[in-house]
Parts: structure tokens; C-alpha cells; sequence
């Protein structure tokens, strides 16, 4: 069964903006690099699918040694101008990283979910 650990860390910066980086630190019968950049501006582009997975290489050396358009990474960080943008970007990686988790799941013929969520507030 395909299981990501996701580690996110907010920060207030300078603006005054808010960062959020989203990090996959462990991952089971998957890759860890579930963030896509685009390789000609190393910027993010967009969550993984399984597509992404057994597409584009996971790093900026194998995609520009390939030619590869994109690449992938276990971590993202971006800055946002408001609080609830930064929710946003939290909320969203945990949902796009269980549909990345379901879709792997499906191909591998594994549809349980046995799902624990740990909500804090800020």
C-alpha cells in the first residue's frame, strides 16, 4: 500500500508574505518526489500523478541530462501574500498527495485506506 509522511512548515517572511514549504519525508511503495518542475525554469508546475511518476526523472540532473521537460522533487516551497492562501497550499498538497496515494494504490491493485490525520491549529 503506497503511503506518504508529509512535513509542512509555515513561515512569516518579509512583505510581510507567508511561506509554506510541503516536504515528502517518507514515502511506501512510491517515490518520495511528488512536487513537478518545469526544467528550463526549475519552477514548480504542478502535484504529481501517477503519470508524472513514471514520466519525468527525479532531479534537475537526470531531466536536463535526458532532455526532459520536467523533473520531479519531494519538496516545495513557495510564498503567498495572505493566511488563507497559505491554508490553501497545506490543504491542497494533503489532498493532491492522497489522490497521488489512491491513484499508485489503484494501479497496484490496493484500495484500502487506513488514514490518520493530525489537525493543529495555527
Amino acid at each position: 500500500m503506497v503511503t506518504f509522511t508529509l512535513h509542512q512548515v509555515t513561515a512569516i517572511v518579509t512583505g510581510p508574505a507567508y511561506s509554506v514549504t510541503n516536504e515528502v519525508t517518507m514515502a511506501t511503495d512510491a517515490s518520495l518526489a511528488a512536487y513537478v518542475f518545469q526544467t528550463d525554469t526549475q519552477t514548480f508546475s504542478h502535484y504529481a500523478t501517477a503519470a508524472d511518476i513514471e514520466t519525468w526523472p527525479d532531479s534537475l540532473t537526470s531531466a536536463t541530462f535526458s532532455g526532459a521537460a520536467f523533473y520531479r522533487l519531494s519538496s516545495v516551497t513557495r510564498t503567498w501574500e495572505t493566511v488563507v492562501e497559505m491554508n490553501t497550499d497545506l490543504a491542497t498538497s494533503i489532498q493532491r498527495l492522497q489522490s497521488l496515494a489512491d491513484e499508485l494504490n489503484a494501479q497496484q491493485g490496493a484500495l484500502t485506506i487506513d488514514r490518520t490525520t493530525v489537525i493543529q491549529g495555527a
